[in-house]
């Protein structure tokens, strides 16, 4: 049964017709008037009793084109108010939020939801989630703040704990260093491949010394692929213990490109990795791992998905954790 959470959701785009509200303590910002509709409900999976979690790179939000081209971000806006409340999950992990204004507008038109952007990071990371009662006890910070760290990771993973029904659970937001050769080079620390690698095991390092009782989801744009042989892989310290480690995403990357998260390429680089305390609950009946399909949503399909949201798609998991 899919469940609805108050009334939050979006926008008729053609009147882009905005308020203002008082944000923060005396900040404004402008804000979407709501109905009670989205087109992306037809997408929507989320059930009362499971937790739902999604990862999206959102493309130097809220400019998927380039602000000379014209693109107007209030659309941008809009549509993922849309998203947000039409997948109805209960944690969305994004990854490159440039604007801290537009951010708080998506988040004011959205009741029920808190969100939360990272601090003085590059393309920053973000999380939207429910303050309706599922979720409790939410904490947020970052790790690996230190300067040593500057070459793994270009952007500070960022840490939600909370409960879901009294369950605890840990969401762990990245995006791993883009590019490269799919070369890892020993000698050079700021080579792109070797970077990812780096983050990879020291995401590993700190999960297994803080976090080794915990239910652990790692999620986010970590811009490589599963399939890589062996001695490129830059996740082969995850892959290599499976009694250890799960990415669930594994026969998607495996699958056919029409199903992966990165359509413009193609290739699969969005992952949800988690921790042996959630075998059980992600091989449960109805657990789900896939990428969602948002175009199929819109009208005009990829080319207004390309121009209204991102160049990523995201990637969703649900977890039965009873």
């Amino acid at each position: 049964m899919q469940r609805r959470h108050g009334i939050i959701s979006a926008i008729l785009l053609a009147g882009l017709a905005w308020v203002v509200v008082g944000c923060g303590s005396s900040d404004t910002v402008d804000v979407p008037k709501v109905d009670d509709s989205s087109p992306f409900e037809v997408l929507a999976v989320g059930t009362d009793s499971t937790l739902e979690v999604v990862t999206w790179n959102l493309k130097t939000f809220p400019y998927p084109q380039r602000a000379d081209e014209g693109h107007d971000p209030r659309v941008t806006v809009e549509r993922l108010i849309q998203a947000v409340h039409g997948l109805d999950a209960d944690v969305y992990a994004l990854q490159e939020i440039r604007s801290e204004y537009y951010f708080e507008a998506v988040v004011a038109g959205l009741e029920g939801w808190t969100g939360v952007r990272s601090p003085d990071n590059d393309y920053n990371l973000a999380y939207i989630y429910r303050n309706d009662g599922s979720l409790a006890n939410v904490a947020i910070s970052e790790i690996y703040q230190g300067g040593e760290y500057g070459a793994p990771f270009p952007r500070r993973p960022y840490v939600m704990t909370f409960e879901f029904d009294g369950v605890p659970v840990v969401v762990v937001n990245n995006h791993f260093k883009c590019c490269g050769d799919d070369f890892i080079d020993e000698n050079d620390p700021w080579d792109e491949t070797t970077r990812r690698r780096d983050a990879s095991l020291l995401l590993e390092e700190y999960i297994d010394a803080n976090m080794a009782d915990s239910r652990v989801i790692v999620v986010g744009d970590f811009n490589d692929e599963l399939d890589d042989a062996t001695e490129g892989n830059v996740f082969a310290t995850f892959l290599a213990a499976p009694e250890r480690w799960r990415f669930l995403d594994l026969d998607i990357a495996f699958g056919p490109s029409s199903g992966w998260s990165f359509p413009g390429w193609p290739s699969h680089l969005d992952h949800i990795l988690v921790t042996d305390q959630l075998f059980g609950a992600a091989e449960k009946q109805n657990a789900l791992i896939r990428v969602v399909p948002m175009d199929t949503a819109m009208s005009g399909g990829m080319t207004a998905y390309n121009d209204d949201l991102s160049d990523h798609m995201p990637v969703e998991v649900r977890l039965d954790l009873d």
